[in-house]
């Protein structure tokens, strides 16, 4: 099956192509196991498979934030039966690029927790492009705690570039409040698993990022800091960021 995309990362221009050939071919009445599209669907899969099994660094980058990959609340769609929203960290407010709540697999019930980047431009500036401030890593450990007390397992989902630098966030403790995630989830006793679905950058991934078993989907990242993060440290321009990633080639 084709991975779906809109096409707007340049190495993917070629399988957009091929695309729109499979779809102009069933607008045209041509069934989908016809002759022409099945041969149009072979030479993209093995083009996907060329393309993606040789990504050069800034290309695996951009996979990993790409706009069409699937973020949380997608996934908590397709994987649930049931999902129940709980808000807020009980001393400031509540953090919309934190999403956590009890959630239902048939018989199991368990905790989840996780950066949610949104879907659209209205959806990741409500979410803050999954950027947390102290209130979303006080909610997080608030929910894993609350899963600790009724014995329920946690899974935790990291997607995000890293924790939200604005003034407001520094002046009500971020870097304390991402401290105290790293120093009381160790403690946790219920059973805690990690996935990085997408982007997992700095303090703000890593906050979510402690766990009994931590996963990657594929064509994910986890760094101590985002690309554009180090270039701005270490030359003062975050432009400079594919002068970095030359270095891990």
């Amino acid at each position: 099956m084709a991975i779906e995309r809109v096409g707007n990362l340049q190495f993917e221009a070629p399988l957009l192509s091929i695309e729109e050939k499979i779809e102009i071919l069933k607008q045209k009445g041509f069934a989908s196991q016809s002759k022409e599209i099945k041969k149009l669907d072979e030479r993209l899969r093995d083009l996907e498979e060329k393309i993606y099994e040789n990504l050069s660094p800034w290309e695996e980058v951009q996979l990993a934030r790409h706009p069409d990959r699937p973020t949380l609340m997608q996934y908590i769609n397709l994987i649930f039966d049931d999902f129940s929203e709980l808000h807020g960290d009980r001393l400031y407010g509540d953090d919309p690029a934190i999403v956590g709540g009890i959630a239902s697999m048939g018989e199991k019930r368990l905790m989840v927790v996780g950066h949610e980047k949104g879907r659209n431009t209205k959806d990741r500036l409500k979410h803050n492009f999954g950027m947390a401030s102290p209130e979303g890593f006080r909610k997080s450990l608030r929910l894993m705690k609350v899963a600790e007390k009724f014995a329920l397992p946690v899974l935790s989902f990291v997607d995000t570039p890293g924790a939200y630098p604005g003034v407001g966030a520094e002046e009500r403790g971020q870097p304390g409040a991402i401290a105290m995630n790293l120093k009381e989830v160790f403690s946790i006793r219920t059973p805690i698993v990690v996935v990085i679905i997408g982007e997992g950058g700095s303090g703000g991934a890593l906050a979510l990022g402690i766990g009994d078993k931590v996963m990657m989907m594929k064509h994910s990242i986890y760094s101590v800091i985002s690309p554009e993060g180090c270039a701005a440290i270490l030359w003062k321009d975050k432009k400079k960021r594919l002068k970095l990633l030359q270095l891990f080639v």
